[in-house]
């Protein structure tokens, strides 16, 4: 599990930590964005990656780029509170589900998106020990 990892890395050195962990981050917080289901694509970016708080920010476009970017000012040792946000109303439903049974769109299965009836998330989020683990090759 995830404290396994955690011991292996206590030998290492907080550049090659930092590095490590920006690139599992990027992983991550990138497969969120991109498993986002895209309608018009107002959801897919509507994602915010912020140091503090949590964004309050509605409108301007996540990309890729921005995730690289915002993660290599990353440093987990001084900078530990980082958040990934999205302040769309229905975000929520996106990810948990509670569309209207049956589906008024044609784009719902039971109440979730059919492109992403497991959240994305929660799917990607299981998988930051994995991530973790090929960005320090253990």
């Amino acid at each position: 599990g995830l404290n396994k990892i955690l011991k292996q890395l206590e030998t290492r050195s907080r550049p090659k930590i930092n590095k490590g962990v920006r690139a599992a981050l990027v992983v991550i917080w990138g497969n969120i964005i991109s498993e986002t289901p895209v309608d018009i694509g107002t959801a897919r970016a509507s994602w915010r990656i912020t140091k503090g708080t949590p964004s309050k920010v509605k409108g301007r476009r996540t990309r890729e780029e921005d995730v690289r970017a915002k993660t290599s000012r990353l440093d987990i040792f001084k900078d530990i509170k980082w958040y990934m946000t999205s302040n769309l109303p229905y975000i929520t439903t996106l990810e948990y589900g509670g569309y209207p049974v049956p589906s008024k769109s044609g784009k719902t299965i039971n109440g979730y998106s059919e492109l992403a009836p497991k959240g994305m998330v929660r799917v990607n989020m299981i998988k930051w020990p994995r991530a973790l683990k090929a960005a320090f090759n253990i």
